[in-house]
């Protein structure tokens, strides 16, 4: 599973059937990914997960941190403010559950990318309209704590609704895989991009065979339970030797309480 990449080999994940309304960094248009080794879920195994939609289709992943605040990536946000609305507490990404208007998109004032189109500051608030009602299929997830640390080893949990080697799936997808190192990852894309960025981190099988994808980029990366990353970027989907990158949540803490002014 894995939204992400570029035109060039580098993935900024996100999610949309139509390669010309794909998100841009750099100038650069992502395109169609797969979700790898993924299975079929149930939203009541991840209420937080919701579906970002941009003029009613499936566009990114995002996540539930309070009945008012979603969670995504910094380049699922580009599009206008009438373009969004957000499903929740469904399987599918198309039907189902509530549809809530966006009233205000929030994106890390610092967002950009490196001249070789790494996103740096990858992350993005939406407020909805009204509040969700929360439930066993749609409720906030807690999130890493302020300067918490990613154990590599750790293993990770992503869901979405990235491509498949069918194509977008109708049912929630999950996929389980390790946290590495940094210096690893790091390493593994010093070469072609110039490393990850700082608030980075990475989760991968050394094999590759399981990652998120085109249609994942804003989902959740979580670890027992709690939210510790955002689909961010990668080069491909599962490829062996070049690990899923996401953005850190813990060095984000102070930024994601001074918008919502929740206490997290």
């Amino acid at each position: 599973m894995k939204n992400l990449f570029v035109v060039i080999n580098i993935l900024v994940v996100a999610v949309s059937a139509v390669p010309s309304d794909l998100p841009r960094i750099m100038g650069r248009i992502f395109p169609e990914g797969r979700i790898i080794g993924g299975e079929n879920t149930k939203i009541i195994e991840a209420p937080y997960q919701v579906s970002i939609l941009n003029l009613g289709s499936h566009y990114c992943g995002g996540s539930i941190i309070n009945n008012e605040w979603i969670l995504t990536a910094g380049h699922c946000a580009g599009k206008p403010l009438s373009h969004y609305s957000v499903r929740t507490g469904s399987d599918k990404s198309t039907s189902g559950g509530s549809v809530h208007i966006v009233s205000g998109i929030y994106r890390h004032e610092n967002f950009s990318s490196t001249p070789k189109g790494v996103p740096l500051n990858d992350i993005a608030l939406f407020h909805l309209s009204r509040p969700i009602e929360e439930n066993e299929t749609q409720k906030s997830i807690t999130l890493f704590s302020r300067d918490e640390k990613v154990e590599a080893g750790s293993i990770a949990i992503i869901t979405g609704w990235g491509k498949t080697d069918h194509g977008m799936p109708e049912f929630l997808q999950t996929v389980t895989i390790p946290i590495i190192e940094k210096v690893d990852c790091y390493e593994a894309y010093e070469k072609l991009f110039g490393g990850i960025g700082e608030n980075q981190i990475c989760a991968a099988y050394p094999q590759g065979g399981k990652d998120a994808c085109q249609g994942d980029s804003g989902g959740p990366l979580t670890i027992n339970g709690r939210q510790a990353g955002i689909v961010s970027w990668g080069n491909g989907c599962a490829l062996k030797g070049y690990p899923g990158v996401y953005t850190e949540i813990s060095k984000y803490h102070d930024w994601i309480t001074k918008i919502t002014n929740l206490e997290l």
